[in-house]
């Protein structure tokens, strides 16, 4: 029994850390870039955008919707972009992912239109999805101020190393042979 134990937490699922990145891998008008993070290829492309700072992007001003999309090269679970400089009339919306799982800061959700609480331009925050399974990221941003997007964090599924399959092959074979009750290298001789 105890190797029932040991076998269900190699079993257990593997979870791979949480990466932040700001957007200093692009630029440009409109703001584009690509960049590869811990072995994950990242291309960014958007349109009626520019740079905002070092770091960030933002909607050009125009009274043009800003299209945004992040392609990853390898699907992402977990996605939160952080925003700020939000108005009250400014929206982040039609995300390829349906309703955010969470908001944070002081963002909220208008019918499936993120905004601010705020009575100022200055409104920020997360916006997140958990329990995903994606490959790209889109989004809009209608806003006819300088809504900027900041920093984006993502989480690419664990892979196990072959190691690992390894020894839960072994663990379960000599599983199997207890629960028979007879193990190949301790048979008794009749």
């Amino acid at each position: 029994m105890k190797y029932l134990f040991i076998i269900l937490c190699f079993l257990a699922p593997l979870h791979a850390e949480i990466i932040t990145s700001n957007f200093a891998f692009g630029g440009g008008i409109p703001f584009v870039g690509s960049t590869s993070i811990d072995g994950v290829d990242i291309e960014l492309t958007t349109t009626n955008t520019e740079s905002f700072g070092a770091t960030a992007f933002r909607d050009d001003t125009s009274a043009n919707i800003a299209f945004v999309t992040l392609q990853f090269s390898s699907n992402v679970q977990f996605f939160s972009v952080n925003v700020s400089r939000v108005a009250s009339n400014e929206f982040i919306t039609n995300f390829n992912l349906g309703t955010p799982s969470a908001l944070d800061g002081d963002l909220i959700d208008i019918d499936n239109r993120i905004t601010t609480s705020r009575n100022d331009d200055f409104g920020s925050g997360n916006i997140i999805f958990s329990d995903i399974n994606t490959d790209t990221i889109s989004f809009e941003i209608d806003a006819p101020g300088a809504l900027a997007v900041n920093e984006f964090s993502f989480e690419i599924a664990a892979v196990p190393e072959p190691s690992t399959y390894f020894i839960l092959f072994f663990l379960s074979v000599i599983c199997v042979l207890k629960f028979r009750g007879n193990s190949f290298l301790l048979k008794k001789e009749l």
